[in-house]
């Protein structure tokens, strides 16, 4: 004769705390391909905006006299600074 389960709940409590547990770590480390977008656009742009800030400081430094000059050297410290 088959004994009963001492707790009758032990068996579904089980299985859902094993699924809830999976879930958990199965969404931990790894991230969405939304994120990787996001961080990978991020990095472009990061880049972008070194490569701009360059630009203005080298055209700055070869026409010092130029009517834009001081212009240049302004975008370039904003650009510098939306980086970080």
């Amino acid at each position: 004769m088959l004994k009963p389960p001492a707790f009758p709940m032990s068996r579904p409590f089980a299985i859902l705390a094993t699924v809830c547990a999976s879930l958990l770590f199965a969404g931990c480390g790894e991230k969405s391909v939304e994120q990787i977008n996001e961080d990978k656009r991020t990095e472009i742009m990061d880049a972008k905006r070194q490569l701009a800030a360059k630009n203005y400081k080298m055209l700055a430094q070869k026409f010092p006299n130029h009517e834009h000059a001081g212009e240049a050297l302004q975008k370039a410290a904003e650009l510098e600074t939306k980086k970080k």
